[in-house]
């Protein structure tokens, strides 16, 4: 229910305000300013949206360093978007250095859960998987698949 509210809230927030209404001019839309409460309250809807806004610069300054921290604390709590979102950030090297055993573990975190991520469509999901397939060693595979069943035992805690 307060995901369903969050997202009426933004929806509302992002169609209607105004520049001049809102006083951070980083944040014209207003959508950081009301889903950062929620983000910092640990809800992972509101964490998203924070991420998001940052990652890809609609409705306020693009910033991966940020949209990093915040696909960090969603990832953390099991949510496959923030996994493909981080796997595809160490991909690139976005926010991060590239790192492609960080990119394959947190793919594969998210392959595993069996759920349908938001935001990636399944053309950038399988171009990621073929660019991991492409550039990942044997050994470095290994390496990240170990650590996805010790970040996975872990709860999700400390796998960055």
């Amino acid at each position: 229910m307060r995901k369903a509210i969050l997202l009426m809230l933004l929806t509302v927030v992002s169609n209607s305000a105004r520049a001049e209404d809102v006083k951070d001019p980083s944040d014209p839309f207003g959508v950081i300013k009301y889903a950062l409460p929620y983000a910092e309250q640990g809800n992972v809807t509101g964490q998203l949206t924070v991420a998001s806004t940052y990652y890809y610069g609609k409705h306020a300054p693009q910033d991966y360093a940020k949209a990093i921290k915040w696909f960090r604390l969603a990832a953390q709590q099991g949510d496959t978007t923030a996994q493909n979102f981080l796997g595809m950030m160490y991909l690139k090297g976005q926010g991060v250095s590239q790192d492609l055993v960080r990119a394959q573990m947190w793919s594969d975190l998210a392959t595993a859960s069996g759920k349908q991520g938001r935001f990636l469509t399944q053309d950038e999901l399988a171009q990621m998987r073929s660019d991991l397939a492409k550039q990942v060693s044997p050994k470095q595979a290994a390496e990240a698949q170990k650590m996805a069943k010790d970040c996975q035992a872990d709860i999700f805690k400390g796998c960055d």
